[in-house]
């Protein structure tokens, strides 16, 4: 049998080869384990309003996004699903409520058969609770929301303000849409309808794939409504 000599600075060049190979992959393992920026203000806020404002914050972070796996989600909220995986070409819910109180933002994640999320929505709507009734709002409370919508400078100040005007009622299920066009204008962009209705998306941002108020009509009154940076048409459903 012949022996084949390898030369002694190929055998350390193969050496260094797999230090590092086995180096490279350590610091992937370790990456892959440390934190989603923003994740640790979820786990530290104590109120409903911070636990929104840290959800937000990791979707802006890109630490929330389409194409997720469910099992990241899972990771991150430290919540396991109720629900099996859907047949091909549907979708299922996993709703993460961010309080334990019955009324309550939740995030909610349209998930497919492999596990993949399509869509993810944050309201504090619930169709088991009904509409959220409050006495009519004044024109002067409408006015006031209206008029720091119109002098908002940034796309987190247009959020914050629709979330305020959601958390009042101002914006919600069986409203007047006049509400939304008095606080948001009327630049109102068609959207796929949600169960049959007409539905429509307010840009909160100047760039296309910001963050929009969307909200299903019933006559003259709003139905549906949610909060979300991708449109129906981007789910691949």
């Amino acid at each position: 049998m012949r022996v084949m000599k390898v030369p002694f600075m190929s055998y350390l060049n193969l050496k260094a080869l797999l230090v590092l190979a086995i180096s490279i992959a350590f610091m992937s393992n370790a990456y892959a384990d440390l934190p989603a920026p923003g994740s640790e203000n979820l786990t530290l806020s104590t109120t409903d309003t911070d636990k929104l404002l840290s959800v937000i914050e990791l979707v802006d972070n890109g630490a929330i996004h389409q194409n997720m796996k469910l099992t990241e989600v899972e990771n991150l909220f430290q919540r396991k699903r109720a629900e099996g995986f859907p047949s091909p070409g549907s979708l299922n819910w996993f709703v993460v409520p961010l309080s334990s109180s019955r009324r309550t933002w939740q995030i909610i994640f349209d998930y497919d058969e492999l596990g993949v999320v399509k869509y993810y929505t944050l309201t504090n709507f619930e169709t088991k609770l009904g509409p959220i009734y409050r006495t009519a709002p004044t024109q002067a409370e409408i006015d006031k929301v209206a008029t720091a919508y119109k002098n908002a400078t940034t796309d987190g100040e247009r959020l914050n303000i629709c979330i305020t005007a959601i958390n009042t009622a101002l914006i919600g299920t069986e409203v007047p849409i006049s509400n939304i066009s008095k606080i948001c204008g009327q630049s109102w962009i068609s959207e796929a309808p949600i169960n049959g209705l007409k539905t429509y998306s307010v840009p909160l941002s100047r760039c296309s794939n910001g963050w929009r108020l969307f909200f299903s009509v019933q006559g003259n009154f709003v139905d549906q409504y949610y909060l979300s940076k991708i449109r129906p048409a981007q789910t691949n459903k």
